[in-house]
């Protein structure tokens, strides 16, 4: 209800007053759906969860009282409330507005002309981290890889929805994952498997070979299964270097840097949340295992896919590059 006051012979009006109307239940049938027109201006307060870990359940809730301080139904009101995130809402009946928590946010609410606000505090829920990479070697079909490769592979983080005052706002649930997979060629594996045609003339001892011998009994027979078991152990080596690097950067400060910055997005999409870890992904982890130890030198019986060679010599000198996200300190 609205109260005007106004000059009876001029019809100047000079003021005009927001006033509230409430049932309390004494006002009968008549006109003005049932309020008793006991006009009252009210004051109200907006109270809000002080705080709330992110991913939690926050919620606001007005109360109103009357000019003689009795507590008012507030099912009755027309509001309009607003939030920092971008979310609001109009309509009547409403006394809270409540949902999952993705940022801090101030609510605003508008009751009967009057204003008031309040703000949700988030705070950080327990850092995640990455896990350090150990795994055991995977023999692969020859000619899958070149002696051997370290791969990494990432998940993206899970992504969760806001609601109420944080309605159209989104949140990572749930950190990224880092797996790696240390692939080693077949015929390195020490129980060998069978090569192509000719492994019983590569020496005299090999004679009475099969001639699809595998690699390493050929090697045993002709008295360089040293050097090939030598080769074995650096070439796993060098892969668990990559290993290492990985791993240093992943539970260093790098991998802890975006676990932080992940834990504390929030946006309107989850592109961003997947940006920040494909950005650290591509751009840091990814050096971060360059470096890796040479092989030894030593001749040995190698077949190729061009069949058997010998004598062979394998050297490997290694790689300088990066190692555990230095680059980026």
């Amino acid at each position: 209800m609205v109260r005007i006051v106004y000059d009876l012979d001029t019809g100047e009006i000079y003021s005009a007053t927001i006033l509230f109307c409430w049932d309390d239940g004494s006002g009968g049938s008549g006109g003005g759906g049932g309020n008793n027109n006991n006009n009252q201006r009210i004051s109200f307060e907006l109270s809000c969860t002080t705080s709330v870990p992110r991913g939690g359940h926050g919620r606001c809730s007005v109360t109103a009282e009357g000019a003689d301080g009795e507590l008012l139904e507030t099912g009755g009101f027309n509001f309009s409330w607003s939030s920092t995130t971008g979310a609001s809402d109009s309509g009547k009946g409403m006394d809270r507005w409540e949902g999952t928590v993705t940022e801090t946010a101030t609510v605003t609410v508008n009751v009967a002309g009057q204003t008031d606000s309040a703000t949700v505090l988030t705070t950080q829920r327990p850092v995640w981290s990455f896990q350090k990479l150990k795994e055991k070697p995977v023999y692969v079909p020859f000619g899958t890889v070149r002696h051997g490769r370290y791969r990494i592979r990432g998940s993206y983080p899970s992504v969760g929805n806001g609601g109420g005052p944080w309605s159209g706002r989104h949140y990572v649930t749930g950190p990224p994952v880092v797996t790696g997979t240390l692939e080693i060629d077949s015929d390195y594996h020490p129980t060998g498997l069978p090569r192509g045609p000719g492994a019983d003339s590569t020496c005299a001892g090999a004679s009475n070979l099969g001639s699809h011998a595998s690699m390493w009994a050929v090697n045993d027979a002709c008295g360089t299964k040293s050097v090939l078991d030598a080769w074995r152990k650096d070439t796993v080596d060098h892969e668990q270097d990559h290993e290492k690097g990985y791993s240093d950067c992943l539970v260093g400060s790098g991998g802890q840097s975006v676990m932080r910055e992940l834990e504390a997005w929030a946006g309107s999409s989850s592109s961003g949340a997947h940006r920040i870890f494909r950005d650290f992904f591509n751009n840091v982890l990814d050096p971060a295992g360059a470096r890796a130890r040479g092989g030894s030198s030593g001749i040995m019986h190698i077949y190729r896919a061009s069949g058997w060679s010998y004598p062979d010599r394998y050297f490997d000198p290694g790689e300088s590059g990066g190692h555990g996200c230095e680059e980026e300190r």
